[in-house]
């Protein structure tokens, strides 16, 4: 589950950070737009990764699942890509941009600390790695090339695209993935695997 999760939310960020160009140029905003939108969603980002470590530490401490911080982020996602599939003009745009990168920043941290706490931290190295290489890879791969580069060249001449058309189709799967990844996360804290971990808040 915590794969699989990882996985959506890793795709919906990394299609923001491959396509943020072309999203900004079929929609013809100012070439300016680019380098600020890049420049948002990176301090996002990092606000995201800082934040979701700090807080989530609070919050387990207080006997709250620290999968309830994976919940949060698949809605920030979800709702960024929401707002992203209607952007016309630069002001919604740019707010979409600014919770994706948001969203994206969260994940990381919360990778590193779940991993621990549902493997075990004799491994945690090798296990870490094997979950950061695969939900690049395999988001990467199915949302950011398989979803949004078919969905691109389906309504652009090969070259280029114009339009809100070229990326709206891709923003909606990602809210529909995001939907599944928050679905997901519900209910890591319920399996074999983590009831040990999360037995207290569970018997809450």
């Amino acid at each position: 589950l915590l794969m699989v999760s990882s996985t959506l939310l890793v795709g919906s960020g990394t299609v923001m950070t491959n396509n943020l160009g072309q999203m900004v140029s079929s929609l013809q905003f100012s070439p300016v737009v680019t380098p600020s939108a890049l420049a948002l969603f990176s301090v996002s980002q990092s606000f995201g990764r800082v934040m979701t470590g700090a807080v989530s530490e609070v919050a387990v401490g207080r006997g709250y699942p620290r999968s309830v911080f994976l919940t949060m982020a698949s809605m920030v996602a979800l709702i960024a890509h929401g707002i992203l599939a209607i952007s016309t003009t630069q002001l919604p745009f740019i707010f979409g941009v600014a919770l994706s990168g948001l969203a994206f920043g969260m994940i990381w941290p919360l990778m590193v600390l779940m991993v621990g706490e549902l493997f075990g931290t004799e491994h945690h190295g090798q296990n870490y790695m094997l979950f950061d290489g695969a939900t690049s890879a395999i988001g990467t791969l199915a949302i950011t090339k398989g979803i949004a580069q078919t969905v691109y060249d389906h309504h652009g001449d090969g070259t280029n695209c114009s339009g809100i058309a070229c990326f709206q189709a891709t923003h909606v799967a990602v809210v529909a993935l995001t939907l599944v990844s928050a679905a997901l996360s519900l209910l890591i804290p319920y399996t074999a695997l983590s009831r040990q971990t999360y037995s207290q808040t569970i018997s809450h």
